[in-house]
Order: C-alpha cells, then structure tokens, then sequence
C-alpha cells in the first residue's frame, strides 16, 4: 500500500520571485513577464528544467521549461523540497491550475496571495509512486502528441487533396466553356 501524507502547498516547495531586469529585444534568453516572452537578454536566472507559476495578471498559470531563461518580478519558481518530485509536482500544480489561480488579491492587476497559496493541501504519496506516476504521464503526453501530430498530417495531406480536386473541378469547367464556345 502505497503511503500519502498530506502537506500544505508551501511545505512541499519554495517559491523564487524572479527579478526585474531592462527588457531588450537583444540576447539570447527570453524573458517572462506575467504570461509570454517579453523580450530577451543576454543573462538567464533561471537555468533548465524549471517550473514556472505567474504572480501577477494571468494569476496561478503553470509552465515547465527546459531551456534557460530570466524569470521577471511577476513570476515564481517553484522549487520542490526533498519529499516532492519535480516533475510530479509540475503535473499537480498543472492539475489544480484553477485552485491556484483563486489565490488572488486585486481586481485591476491582481496578484498571487502567498496567504491564501500556503492554506491548499497536497497529498504526496511515497517517492516511487510519484515517479511512477510521471513516467506513465509522461508516457501518455507523448502518445497525445504522437497523436496529435499524424493527425495534423492527415489534416493536412486532406487539404491538398481538396485543393486539387477544386482545380480539377474549375479547370474542367474553363476546357468546358471554352469548347462551348
């Protein structure tokens, strides 16, 4: 029987807020502001593999990302304790998106309330089972977009297939009316 304890989110996992930085379209690294890039630099305070949680605007959004990258002010990293795996707790916090994004103060620009972020529970089970678990998530993310990806073909390859039947159709129409003629 696999054993689960219960945690408070922030017992599990540090928050980083990122650092403001003068945005330059110039550089290597993106920089991310409370949602997308928004712009780019030539230092990184984020290095590969790091799970990012917006604080401001698009409140509670996740992100993993695998390359470097300067994480702004309206941004957390999220960085698991010892009992957490990383990338289980991506896939938790990805699943309790909505939960998350309800921690917040502010209408105008609202911000993640860490107050109200510290009070959700998570339940951790034993460290084997959680990466069983992501190996059988990850498992099924690349059968997704396998998936996804020969449908796009087909998608695609159908389309031709239209477009040239359309010009076969219109092209026997103009011989048509030119032998009418």
């Amino acid at each position: 029987m696999t054993e689960v304890k219960t945690y408070k989110l922030l017992e599990v996992c540090d928050l980083i807020q990122g650092k403001r930085i003068n945005k330059t379209n110039d550089g290597e690294y993106p920089i991310y502001g409370a949602g997308s890039v928004i712009g780019y630099t030539d230092d990184f305070n984020c290095s590969t593999n790091t799970i990012r949680l917006t604080g401001k605007g698009t409140v509670g959004r996740v992100y993993f990302h695998d390359a470097p990258f300067w994480l702004e002010s309206g941004n957390f990293s999220v960085e698991p304790k010892e009992m957490i795996d990383k990338m289980y707790l991506y896939h938790w916090l990805c699943e309790n998106e909505n939960n998350i994004s309800s921690c917040k103060k502010g209408n105008i620009l609202p911000n993640l309330d860490l107050n109200m972020l510290s009070k959700i529970e998570i339940q951790v089970p034993d460290m084997e089972y959680q990466i069983n678990a992501v190996k059988l998530l990850q498992r099924l993310k690349d059968d997704n977009d396998w998936f996804i990806e020969k449908v796009n073909k087909q998608i695609a390859a159908l389309q031709e297939l239209k477009s040239a039947y359309e010009n076969n159709i219109f092209e026997s129409m103009r011989q048509n009316a030119n032998e009418c003629e």
